[in-house]
């Protein structure tokens, strides 16, 4: 075999050799690269997942704020209305005429276990450790059980037996105690709610 044989079958195996090194590196390559995008797009779909269960979160645990914010709302109107009413009675001459208000504010109050606390489950779906609703909550609720004992009291003796409530100046400064309670509670619920909503979802 010549010489120039020699090195031709020499230039031969290094250059098969080189193509076959490149092919195999070209391969895997290619197959680091399709590996980098393949993570890279689980990331993305981790991502957008975590994105759009962090965004319906935020969007129930909002829902469920003004849900409890329109409630309270509602609720202090007729809170206040109670107030008034439960005053009025105190000051009310049990030998005259009953005005029609009262009456059908009697029949409201005995609906009021039901329609007024529907709500409780919302306070304590949305409550934190960090900010808690059911503090408030339940310093209104006792606020509404309380001003209910003494409307109940003072309607039992003014409207239902024609009679004038015994020390009126203690039960209308009662009447005023419970009153600031329950707006001091209502501030209290307010505050801390706003926190929630401004807060980071945990």
């Amino acid at each position: 075999m010549s010489e120039v044989q020699v090195q031709a079958i020499i230039i031969g195996v290094f250059t098969l050799l080189g193509v076959t090194l490149g092919a195999l590196g070209a391969y895997y390559q290619a197959r680091q690269a399709a590996k980098a995008d393949r993570e890279k797009d689980e990331r993305h779909r981790n991502w957008s997942l975590r994105d759009f269960t962090r965004d319906r979160r935020l969007a129930v645990r909002d829902a469920r704020c003004r849900q409890a914010e329109d409630f309270i709302s509602a609720m202090s109107q007729d809170f206040h209305q109670f107030r008034t009413h439960s005053a009025w009675i105190v000051a009310l001459d049990p030998a005259g005429p009953v005005p029609p208000e009262l009456h059908e504010f009697a029949w409201w109050q005995k609906r009021i276990d039901k329609a007024v606390f529907q709500y409780g489950p919302v306070v304590s779906a949305i409550s934190t450790r960090k900010h808690d609703l059911q503090l408030p909550w339940g310093k209104m609720d006792q606020a509404w059980r309380n001003m209910s004992a003494h409307y109940t009291f003072a309607y039992g003796n003014v409207i239902a037996n024609r009679t004038p409530v015994p020390n009126p100046e203690e039960l209308s400064a009662a009447i005023t105690e419970v009153y600031e309670a329950y707006n001091e509670a209502q501030r209290e619920f307010i505050e801390t709610i706003d926190k929630i909503k401004s807060s980071r979802m945990r």
